[in-house]
């Protein structure tokens, strides 16, 4: 059975998380757990989600099992920090800041 995504593209966004392999569990009624995402304020959300005891998805027994947040932002934090460690002082101007990020 194929994992289940609300988000095209998801499966790039969080690589490590399908290495991992959490998506051969199953829940007690033999169910793959499905991976919801969403984005909150700047946030990015997985929720691990049961279809619970009627095997069926988006019905009001589903429930999820947990929560992983990673900041929306973090990978364009990450790289600004690796083209801005090198520097000894912040680019004076927007423009070159953008000239260090087109590097």
């Amino acid at each position: 059975m194929p994992i289940r995504s609300n988000i095209p593209g998801a499966r790039q966004t969080w690589p490590r998380l399908w290495e991992s392999g959490w998506y051969d569990l199953h829940d007690p009624w033999g169910q793959q757990y499905a991976a919801k995402f969403r984005v909150e304020r700047g946030v990015d959300l997985l929720d691990i989600v049961s279809s619970g005891p009627d095997k069926w998805p988006g019905t009001a027994d589903d429930f999820s099992i947990g929560t992983i947040r990673r900041s929306y932002f973090l990978p364009l934090q990450r790289l600004m920090e690796r083209i801005l460690v090198d520097q000894q002082d912040y680019p004076p101007t927007e423009k070159a800041f953008q000239e260090l990020l087109g590097q």
